[in-house]
């Protein structure tokens, strides 16, 4: 149990640091609990609350520091300097165990307050640039914290309900992904390729990505570990900072995988809006390490842009220019299929806007979203065919909160018409490049010829 570690570790330990009791249900904890699991690591003393101090002292630990009444100014204020400078932690006091073994193990700041509060400014200033944010903020809409973080210069990894990172990110890996289906091309067809988004979020890949919605019905998993998995062809959003939070949960996800799953980077240096991010230098150098090392070549990002028919491209310019990435898949926070499909070509590779949605509500009528599988085919049916066509290619982002998400994919491949091929994206990506990117510059230059 935690008391026989401790007394195993006891010579590394230096006390212990006192903290105010939760409260029975967890909820309105007080401050000092971030205060005392961000000097936990920088104290090297093990957080306790007063109702287990004895037994601290029956194991031979003395008090470090006493944090009760403290809170989280009063932490930036003493300790701002000493705690560390390129990543700190924004977390609900609503989760006392998830995210804070991190913390710890970095010595990382950590407060609770929305990212509209002085106190997160205060923070926010004092970091390095590029600094990175852990967990996330619970009282705010996405948009809003995300387009706070991108303007601090901050890139989130999403991770609030993330456990066990400091023993995980210790285990070296190395994941490659599996070879996924070849594709041979029957005629006069149209082309599909789902992909699953959330995958940015650590938090979600080590929790409901893999197994049931603890708030659901936990038995019956809605994603990767559901039972139609292979039988049609996924995409499946990730970040490739796995390789440094859970390396091997990376090589399990990978080594798991059918010739019918394929992965995607989604959001890979970080969630935050690209388009205005102020050093894209670092953001995309950082994004092509960290594909490299997982194994990815094509990316997945959301912008803050309002999608238009001369934007696409100058966002995919910036990733393109790294032999890494081979394409880019985008969709805008204000739109998600806003780009209605379009691809165009940056420096000679695919920059795709996503095309339809299944989502879990009609996403304010909007004409390229379906509620149900059903209706998604009635709408896939209408495109046209043929391989040089654009007009036959299209993107499904499927949101990661639909229950029983792969059964919903099921429902629209059951209702597609016989000419519609479903296909990792990988492949879907390879076939644009070579039928529409590639013609389009063989006819440019006959043209010119």
């Amino acid at each position: 149990d935690s008391w026989e570690l401790i007394d195993f570790f006891n010579n590394k330990i230096n006390g212990y640091i006192l903290y105010d009791n939760l409260n029975a249900n967890g909820s309105n904890n007080p401050e000092s609990l971030s205060v005392a699991t961000s000097l936990a690591g920088l104290l090297m003393a093990v957080p306790i609350t007063a109702d287990s101090e004895h037994l601290a002292l029956s194991h031979n630990l003395t008090i470090v520091l006493d944090v009760r009444g403290k809170d989280e100014q009063w932490l930036f204020d003493n300790y701002k300097n000493q705690l560390n400078k390129d990543m700190f932690a924004l977390q609900d006091l609503s989760l006392p165990q998830a995210l804070r073994d991190w913390v710890a193990l970095n010595n990382m700041l950590t407060i609770s307050q929305p990212t509209t509060s002085s106190l997160f400014n205060q923070v926010a200033d004092s970091m390095n640039p590029n600094a990175e944010v852990y967990g996330w903020s619970e009282s705010e809409l996405e948009v809003y914290q995300i387009l706070n973080f991108t303007k601090k210069g901050l890139r989130l990894q999403a991770s609030n309900y993330a456990n066990n990172f400091a023993i995980l990110s210790q285990i070296n890996a190395i994941p490659s992904q599996k070879t996924s289906e070849v594709v041979i091309s029957e005629g006069d067809e149209r082309y599909v390729t789902f992909i699953v988004g959330d995958g940015d979020s650590p938090s979600w890949l080590l929790s409901y990505f893999l197994s049931g919605d603890a708030r659901t019905n936990p038995d019956v998993p809605d994603w990767y570990g559901n039972i139609l998995r292979g039988e049609f062809s996924m995409g499946w959003s990730i970040t490739p900072k796995m390789m440094e939070l859970a390396p091997t949960v990376l090589k399990y996800i990978y080594d798991n995988a059918t010739f019918k799953d394929n992965f995607v980077a989604l959001s890979p240096g970080g969630y935050i809006y690209p388009d205005k991010y102020e050093d894209m230098d670092f953001y995309t150098e950082e994004s092509v390490r960290l594909m490299q090392e997982a194994d990815l070549e094509y990316l997945m990002s959301i912008s803050y842009l309002q999608p238009n028919s001369s934007n696409l491209k100058t966002f995919c310019d910036d990733f393109h220019s790294y032999d890494q990435i081979n394409g880019t898949i985008l969709y805008s926070t204000y739109d998600l299929t806003g780009w209605d499909g379009e691809i165009v070509s940056s420096n000679n590779k695919p920059c795709i806007g996503v095309k339809y949605a299944l989502w879990a509500d009609t996403g304010g009528g909007n004409p390229n979203f379906a509620t149900s599988g059903a209706e998604l085919a009635t709408k896939v049916n209408t495109l046209s065919t043929g391989l040089s066509n654009p007009n036959s290619y299209a993107i499904v982002y499927v949101q990661a909160w639909l229950r029983d998400g792969l059964g919903i994919v099921q429902e629209a491949i059951d209702n597609f018409d016989s000419d519609t091929r479903v296909i990792t994206p990988d492949r879907f990506m390879e076939l644009v490049k070579e039928n529409i990117i590639d013609n389009v510059y063989s006819d440019f230059f006959e043209t010119s010829q």
